[in-house]
């Protein structure tokens, strides 16, 4: 019988240097992560922007716009989301008002998602912008779907210009309730409300044991609708130079849906394609069609803008400090006593 044992030797030796080359790959990596970690912490703050003489700032409202800026990973695609906060808007706008670099602003809207009051807080802020200096503000609007909330922004500009092939969502505001009194009914559940014989307007809990809307509900919506676009309608007519009659009739009337029945009401001044746009643009700052526009990116001027304003609040006296609050917000009845 033929011996067919391995010697030592021949196991010991090799599997000693594929530990050792195996621990020295670790080591490396681990090095250059920690060297990573350790000079992320000793960079104090985004390195200064360079900005070219008449550049255009290039305000890309597209996506979620929330009080603060975001960054989260996507493991899905294994990338980086990030999202400019309200804060570092205004402060970009702030600063380009007396940015001598900065020529105008071209402002690229598609598929935003935000609140009317944060809507409305940007709008206030290149109103400004355009008043405070003698810089253009253009808006261009693309995508399938304009929204009424991108248009309500964009308005505020000395131009507008859409996509041809767009649609406008021009439909007013509306709100809607549903009611759980039927489903409770066939499943047999029981609700009991506390509400005082006073109390018609505290309706949040009338869809457990009405089938619709109580006169209370209905009508201070209405009030709320009617509050919230009064002021959206007199922003949007005021800067495009329209009567708030003649523009509450045509969407009451749903005449514009189209660009084309957008620019026949003057709520746009043109429909161009993309290049077009830049063509106008190149000509806005005085630049030959072979010339390259000089853009100052958003999201990179805007997080220099708020740092630089960090900076300069620490170093005066002390200030107040602000914390935003996101979520829900629930009372614990075993905290609350009355005397």
């Amino acid at each position: 019988m033929t011996d067919t044992k391995i010697p030592f030797s021949r196991i010991f030796w090799p599997t000693l240097v594929a530990i050792g080359i195996a621990l020295s790959l670790g080591l490396v990596f681990f090095f250059l992560i920690l060297g990573g970690i350790i000079g992320s912490f000793s960079e104090f703050g985004p390195e200064p922007y360079a900005i070219e003489n008449k550049s255009i700032l290039h305000v890309t409202l597209k996506g979620t716009i929330q009080e603060k800026s975001n960054s989260e990973f996507d493991p899905s695609s294994f990338q980086f989301n990030e999202s400019v906060g309200l804060s570092d808007v205004l402060f970009a706008l702030e600063k380009a008002k007396s940015d001598d670099q900065i020529k105008g602003i071209y402002i690229d809207i598609d598929e935003l998602n935000c609140g009317i009051s944060t809507a409305r807080t940007i709008r206030q802020a290149l109103n400004d912008f355009k008043k405070s200096s003698d810089k253009f503000v253009i808006a261009y609007f693309q995508g399938e779907a304009i929204s009424q909330k991108e248009y309500y922004i964009g308005s505020v500009a000395d131009q507008c210009y859409a996509f041809p092939t767009s649609s406008f969502m021009l439909a007013g505001l509306g709100s809607e309730a549903v009611f759980f009194k039927k489903l409770l009914d066939k499943l047999d559940v029981e609700v009991q409300v506390i509400r005082g014989q006073n109390n018609d307007f505290k309706s949040a809990v009338e869809p457990f044991f009405l089938t619709g809307l109580s006169d209370s509900a209905r009508m201070q919506n209405q009030v709320l609708m009617n509050g919230i676009w009064n002021e959206l309608a007199a922003d949007i007519t005021a800067s495009s130079n329209i009567k708030t009659s003649e523009f509450n009739g045509w969407i009451n009337n749903m005449e514009v849906v189209n660009p084309n029945q957008a620019l026949a009401h003057k709520l746009v001044d043109g429909l161009l394609y993309k290049d077009e746009m830049m063509a106008k643009l190149s000509k806005k700052v005085g630049l030959s069609s072979n010339d390259k526009i000089k853009w100052a990116e958003f999201n990179e001027y805007a997080q220099n803008a708020f740092y630089e304003n960090q900076v300069l609040i620490q170093a005066e006296s002390a200030s107040v400090a602000v914390i935003l609050a996101e979520g829900e917000v629930a009372v614990n009845q075993d905290c609350v006593s009355s005397k």
